[in-house]
């Protein structure tokens, strides 16, 4: 699973996006086609406020309750 801030000043969001598109042709990444977006953070999506984080840390423990 692939984050995504989609404020993110650090990392440039289309590297992002490229990268998962090579992990997807050497089919490392089967699940997910693209990085999940958490619109509104900024880079560190852990450090934001309470209803951001929220958001990943729901979509952090589905991914491990799935795997």
């Amino acid at each position: 699973m692939v984050l995504e801030a989609s404020e993110d000043k650090v990392v440039n969001n289309r590297d992002i996006q490229r990268f998962c598109v090579a992990r997807q042709k050497m089919q490392m990444g089967r699940e997910e086609k693209l990085p999940l977006i958490i619109e509104g953070t900024d880079h560190e999506i852990l450090f934001e406020n309470d209803a951001l984080r929220a958001i990943a840390l729901n979509v952090i423990c589905d991914f491990f309750d799935q795997h």
